[in-house]
């Protein structure tokens, strides 16, 4: 591939996700004129991987021009106040919808109900965060843990680390106290927007599942 052309996000997205680490890994190393320094924790889970790729790949195309700047309006955020359970169900769905028109994509929101989510989203982060311009190749995984402070990871091994990641982080750092297991208290994961559609990684990964509708368990919103 051309390295002054910019990256075929779309192809990417209908790899098996073992497939996109292995292009993305290629591009970094077309656009560092060489092998560049990749994501160095083989231990670390798959999608922590993959993300921390697209975001390099896609800091430095910005970064050498391959992609253009432009900076949209910020999306508005109205308060909650005199707002009823369902209405702010409703808002913040709309917003959820409004977001992901803008390719920026949530993750890791099982553990907050809408109010406390809602909350998270009138963050200025989300704000500056909101008036990029991504193209239809292009998307922002906006994971509501990824600032990685110490109650971020505590909340990602206590609810969403399944049994082989949480061994992986016994084994990196086994003198850490790895909270018990408890299914979030919220169901909404599973019917947020992503940049392949409404399949799960099982299915995009198995083409002979074709595309099947996502199911949540019964709990929470």
């Amino acid at each position: 591939m051309d390295v002054k052309q910019p990256f075929d996000w779309s192809e990417l997205d209908t790899l098996p996700r073992k497939e996109r680490i292995s292009r993305l890994r290629k591009r970094l190393d077309e656009l560092s004129g060489g092998e560049a320094l990749h994501y160095q924790n083989e231990n670390a889970p798959p999608e922590i991987i993959e993300k921390f790729l697209r975001d390099v790949v896609q800091y430095e195309e910005e970064d050498m021009g391959l992609v253009p700047v432009v900076k949209l309006p910020p999306l508005e955020f109205p308060g909650l106040d005199d707002l009823s359970d369902k209405e702010v169900h409703d808002l913040l769905w709309q917003k959820i919808h409004e977001l992901a028109a803008r390719r920026i994509f949530l993750e890791q929101t099982d553990h907050l109900s809408d109010r406390e989510l809602y909350e998270v989203l009138c963050s200025s982060e989300m704000r500056e965060c909101s008036t990029q311009a991504i193209g239809p190749n292009g998307a922002i995984h906006f994971d509501i843990l990824g600032g990685y402070s110490n109650e971020d990871i505590e909340l990602y091994l206590k609810y969403y680390a399944d049994e082989v990641d949480r061994a992986f982080w016994m084994d990196d750092w086994p003198e850490d106290k790895l909270p018990p297991h408890e299914d979030p208290p919220y169901s909404r994961d599973c019917r947020l927007p992503t940049p392949y559609g409404d399949r799960d990684d099982e299915s995009r990964d198995d083409p002979t599942l074709g595309d099947v509708e996502r199911r949540c368990p019964e709990v929470g919103t």
